[in-house]
């Protein structure tokens, strides 16, 4: 019998949640196309496929405001049919009740980090690269084990640039080669430095050799002291070449994380993305015990929708701790592994709090 309610229970939280989720995509979905049609500058088949790519990054934001939702509604339905007073008058305790939606959401939370991040990762990405064509955007920068690659230029002319490694802050590579492309494809130009620092409007190369494969004497090497390679990309704009952590898979992070600080950057950013992953299904637990906290009232007791109205406004604070808390992280104010699990933590001990409160009195 208990073993039956258990999933009844389980099943009524995951319908919801599902239709929550399935609404939070279409309502992304709808919200960023209608934006790009503003503004359109291609046809609405391909809008409409960039809106799909970067829906999943967007809704991933909402998921955990979704179990928020889909406990509130399940337990509220359970509770308008007197489904949950009968199972208490049954022996069942509150806390019993709310096992099989907790482990529902903690099945979630590792689906969600698991396999849905990677796939939201890989769509990302295409995204990125799809805008950037559109938009002739080829300043683009990776970071591999290898070092770094950076790509500068218009549809005339592009420079390709590796570099083994690299300052903190941009603005200085080190053993560095640039490869400058005609129209492309045709290979004009390399230029090897042992430095290259980034200033304003052009790249100053120290230590130089120089090969120009335009002349008849292309192979012989010239060396030069210092050079200048035009540019109209400012550091800031490197930095935030950088893969951003919201294209990369989960399982794929931590070696971009080791091969991104080997190239002298700094990986503060994706450390705390991959642990606030790690939070995922603990932070679902705790969402689906503070909707589930707002909504097993009896439904003769009245005030249910002041009750949701402090549940919406609960899971709204706690958005607003967690981009506190990721901004701290971010600057080093906070330590990386406080700034993303500290949010989830504290909610999950929120949750438990009310239902003290709520239910045991």
């Amino acid at each position: 019998m208990s073993w039956t309610l258990s999933r009844y229970i389980a099943g009524r939280f995951f319908s919801a949640l599902l239709i929550s989720l399935l609404s939070v995509l279409l309502i992304v979905i709808l919200v960023d196309l209608i934006e790009r049609l503003r503004g359109a500058d291609a046809t609405f088949g391909m809008l409409l496929w960039l809106s799909v790519l970067r829906a999943p990054t967007l809704a991933a934001k909402a998921l955990p405001f979704a179990v928020l939702l889909a406990a509130m509604i399940s337990y509220s339905r359970l509770a308008r049919s007197s489904e949950l007073t009968v199972a208490r008058a049954a022996g069942l305790s509150s806390w019993r009740l709310l096992a099989p939606g907790v482990c529902t959401a903690v099945a979630m939370g590792l689906i969600a980090f698991s396999a849905y991040n990677p796939i939201a990762a890989a769509m990302a990405d295409r995204y990125d690269v799809l805008t950037a064509r559109i938009g002739g955007d080829v300043n683009r920068l990776s970071v591999s084990a290898e070092g770094v690659w950076l790509r500068q230029g218009d549809r005339d002319s592009q420079f390709v640039i590796h570099a083994d490694s690299a300052s903190a802050t941009a603005t200085e590579l080190r053993d560095v080669t640039f490869f400058e492309f005609a129209n492309g494809e045709n290979l004009v130009r390399r230029i090897d430095a042992e430095t290259a620092e980034l200033t304003q409007g052009a790249w100053l190369l120290r230590g130089v050799d120089y090969w120009d494969f335009t002349l008849d004497d292309a192979i012989a090497r010239v060396p030069l002291n210092f050079h200048q390679v035009p540019t109209s990309i400012t550091p800031d704009e490197v930095i935030e070449g950088v893969a951003s952590p919201e294209t990369i898979s989960f399982w794929k992070l931590p070696k971009f994380i080791e091969s991104l600080e080997k190239s002298g950057f700094s990986a503060r950013r994706h450390r705390i993305y991959w642990h606030a992953q790690l939070t995922t299904p603990l932070l679902f637990a705790a969402m689906m015990l503070i909707g589930a906290a707002f909504s097993m009232r009896p439904a003769r007791f009245g005030g249910l929708g002041l009750m949701a109205l402090g549940c919406v406004i609960t899971g709204l604070g706690y958005y607003f701790i967690s981009d506190l808390s990721l901004a701290l992280g971010f600057s080093g104010g906070a330590p990386l592994i406080a700034a993303a699990w500290a949010p989830p933590v504290a909610a999950l001990f929120l949750a438990v709090g009310l239902l003290l409160h709520l239910e045991d009195g």
